[in-house]
């Protein structure tokens, strides 16, 4: 999926903390799943993702669960 720093993804998260795979599944963890949908609508208030081509990456991608979205990367 390339590097998601090229993406400016780690920018999005600033605010949040260092995002390492482990704590960046934390910071989901009261989340629950997440389809594509609903992982946009989580970031409403952070900046336009489809800008920055994040959308694009789980356009194919149905059920991200904690485990499956850290798998991803």
């Amino acid at each position: 999926m390339g590097t998601l720093t090229n993406l400016g993804f780690a920018d999005l998260f600033k605010n949040v903390g260092t995002l390492t795979s482990l704590g960046f599944a934390d910071l989901f963890k009261n989340v629950g799943t997440l389809t594509s949908l609903g992982f946009a609508d989580l970031f409403k208030n952070v900046g336009t993702l489809t800008s920055l081509g994040f959308a694009d990456l789980f356009k194919n991608v149905e059920t991200l669960t904690n485990l499956g979205f850290t798998d991803l990367f």
